[in-house]
């Protein structure tokens, strides 16, 4: 609803199809950022050390199950 206010309103004279190119281009942007962002958050993730309290309750999970 918000997309056809505002081309309607706000830019009455851009042509649809060069609108929906425009909008594709952003929105391909957008989510290439949110990508790289998630990429980048779980790598600093990975690389962190785990604090010594899970790893000893996951060492002894591992020797219940074993």
């Amino acid at each position: 609803m918000g997309i056809l206010l505002y081309k309607t309103f706000a830019t009455p004279e851009l042509s649809w199809l060069h609108f929906f190119t425009m909008a594709c281009y952003w929105v391909a942007f957008i989510a290439s950022a949110l990508v790289v962002s998630s990429i980048i958050y779980f790598a600093v993730k990975l690389k962190r050390p785990r604090k010594a309290s899970t790893q000893l309750r996951t060492t002894a999970l591992s020797s219940h199950i074993s």
